[in-house]
């Protein structure tokens, strides 16, 4: 790994704080146009303060580079003369191809004592009052031990450039920072307290406003739960200096460690964005978990629609860059985006995996090791796949959200009781059976909605058994274990039900006829089906209305902050016609949203839009620039409401 390359990876790490809390560790396509740069903020000072910044962060760059250098040659990581580490404004940073590489080439191996560790089960000598806690804690509390230790940890050198303050939406979230309990059990709970600039105590952590920002009640639980999780942790932890010795310390003898909150958090926002995770004991089985010197510098690519315009985004974005943003139209705006092929909104299959490396753990040799997926060409950044999951896992965890994730989803209801009682109400309506307040259906009607909703019971657990490889719950192994652990209905991207769903609302309101055995194992009417689907469009459309602002609003909302971004640049000097195209990107992408989504307003209503965006950033370009945690949240609710949008 060459030093120089190095050097670029670790400034961008020791800026990570100057930047407004960007991810260090971000999708690398689309999203990076999101993530162009905050430099609202650094408009504001002179060039002398930027000057004098820039010197200290590579000065302290030079420092951990040297830093970790030493720790991959003590450690023994082996990595390729093929491979380097770099870094951009908008990626951040990644390892990259140095020349063109073959396929299935080694491109690094790294030893299992190389890493910090978090094994099945705990260790109570090691792990002291988290022995049983849940893996992240335990290994947050590895990291913070190590951290305590300073250079005598054999570790300093990695955690030297580790990121200095994720962003990541995993501390206390609830409008309390501590949680106490009382004489009589009960639990008390501190207000967070909150200066006039809306700043919370730690950058990291996402404030109470914040959550409900979130919108989307899913992204709002799992928030909740990790933060309480990771705020009980650290009570249990620091609740004595015993407690304390035996987490932090070096034993029960030992000094008593100080712990700062800040600490903790920050500790658990690397262990839950960069961790890997092993199934060292057969598929199926608990996973270890590792912290990987290197390897965690990959990137992430996943599944991506094969419907991509980026080329002809970046085109019109070139074109649009050659010119002053203060200079820019409502018609410019417009234009840019018509006249190229960008008014198509891919979304979920057909799709290609888009990552060009991937990871073993080779439990025989202890080690992890990275190889090529197919042939790489020189200057390609090297990215892995961290799940082709949902974007609830990549804000929760990750701190960003790929855009048009095709395995994104949106939970419709929490459970089948839901869905029938929706599908119940919907019944009612559509039948004309109007009831007053308090007043309660005739015998019939309530037997009749007792023999629809047993159908469609019925019908749910076939579906389910389907999904299962048609095997019994208790005897389908691993992927009946995921399908029972899924109680929620939902719709995935590119209009994909969850079928367990469509069966059940289409036996509730077309009961197949019984075929004699009482089972109703009769037939479907013909179309029920297809009205199913239409009824669950209904339910989707019922989702997004229920939002407290609307898609069109939150686009207009991130139009702003892009233009204000566009201006700020431009504003300070730093724009020009290649530095602009990334920026300008984001503009005209979120326009395009703005307008070809699959339920579009009105062409003058998108133009009223774009209007009044340009006007507001233009007056007044810092108060609609966006935080690091609005943006975020702001992109995931954007994202969600997508899905539901193209759904309906």
């Amino acid at each position: 790994i060459a030093p120089a390359s190095m050097a670029a990876a670790a400034r961008m790490a020791s800026a990570t704080a100057t930047k407004g809390g960007c991810a260090p560790r971000r999708e690398v396509r689309r999203n990076a146009r999101r993530h162009p740069g905050t430099h609202a903020r650094a408009a504001a000072s002179t060039s002398t303060e930027r000057d004098q910044q820039e010197q200290k962060s590579q000065r302290d760059a030079e420092q951990a580079t040297a830093m970790l250098l030493d720790y991959l040659r003590t450690a023994k990581v082996q990595a390729a003369k093929y491979v380097s580490v770099g870094t951009d404004a908008a990626q951040g940073r990644g390892l990259y191809a140095a020349e063109d590489i073959e396929e299935g080439a080694v491109l690094a191996v790294v030893p299992f004592d190389a890493c910090l560790h978090a094994p099945v089960k705990g260790d109570e000598q090691k792990d002291g009052v988290l022995a049983n806690s849940f893996w992240g804690m335990r290994l947050a509390a590895a990291i913070v031990r190590e951290h305590l230790r300073g250079e005598e940890s054999p570790y300093c050198g990695y955690l030297a450039c580790l990121p200095a303050l994720p962003p990541l939406p995993v501390a206390p979230s609830s409008p309390f920072v501590d949680v106490d309990v009382d004489d009589d059990g009960e639990e008390l709970r501190t207000p967070r307290e909150v200066d006039g600039s809306g700043a919370v105590p730690h950058p990291m952590s996402f404030s109470w406003e914040d959550v409900k920002e979130i919108q989307y009640n899913e992204g709002r639980l799992n928030v909740d739960e990790w933060g309480y999780l990771s705020a009980q942790s650290f009570l249990r932890a620091t609740e004595d200096d015993e407690a304390l010795r035996s987490t932090f310390g070096d034993g029960a003898d030992g000094p008593t460690p100080f712990v700062p909150r800040a600490l903790w958090d920050w500790a658990v926002s690397c262990v839950h964005s960069r961790t890997f995770g092993a199934e060292l004991l057969g598929e199926g089985e608990p996973m270890d978990h590792y912290m990987v010197p290197l390897l965690d510098l990959l990137n992430h690519r996943g599944d991506e629609s094969t419907c991509e315009t980026d080329a002809d985004l970046v085109e019109a974005a070139t074109t649009l860059a050659s010119t002053s943003p203060s200079s820019w139209t409502a018609d410019a705006l417009i234009s840019a985006v018509a006249q190229h092929d960008v008014a198509t909104l891919p979304r979920g299959p057909p799709y290609v995996a888009a990552d060009n490396v991937e990871w073993i753990a080779d439990s025989g040799g202890a080690r992890f090791v990275c190889v090529t997926k197919r042939e790489i060409a020189a200057g390609e950044q090297l990215c892995v796949s961290y799940g082709e999951r949902s974007n609830d896992d990549f804000f929760l965890y990750y701190a960003f959200v790929p855009p048009r994730n095709p395995h994104d989803d949106v939970v419709l209801f929490d459970h089948v009781d839901a869905c029938l009682e929706w599908c119940a109400n919907v019944y009612f309506k559509e039948t004309s059976v109007e009831l007053r307040d308090g007043e309660q259906p005739s015998p019939d009607a309530l037997a009749d909605i007792e023999a629809r909703a047993a159908a469609a019971r019925r019908a749910f657990d076939a579906a389910a058994i389907a999904a299962r490889g048609g095997r019994d719950a208790d005897s389908g192994g691993l992927e009946a274990a995921r399908v029972d652990r899924e109680p929620r209905l939902k719709v995935l991207a590119g209009i994909r039900f969850d079928a367990r769903m469509l069966s059940a609302i289409a036996c509730f309101f077309s009961p197949p006829d019984d075929d004699g055995d009482g089972k109703g194992g009769g037939q479907l009417a013909d179309g029920a089906v297809e009205a199913a689907q239409m009824r669950a469009r209904a339910r989707c459309e019922e989702v997004l209305l229920s939002y407290p602002t609307s898609l069109a609003d939150d686009l207009e909302r991130l139009l702003r902050s892009e233009l204000a971004v566009c201006l700020s640049m431009d504003a300070d000097g730093s724009w020009d016609a290649t530095v602009g195209v990334s920026a300008a990107a984001g503009v005209l992408e979120t326009i395009r949203l703005l307008g070809v989504s699959p339920t579009p307003p009105e062409l003058d209503d998108v133009r009223a839009r774009i209007v009044r965006a340009l006007a507001e950033t233009q007056a007044d370009a810092d108060s609609n620039a966006l935080t690091g945690s609005e943006r975020l949240t702001l992109e995931y609710r954007v994202e969600k409401k997508l899905v539901l949008a193209q759904s309906q």
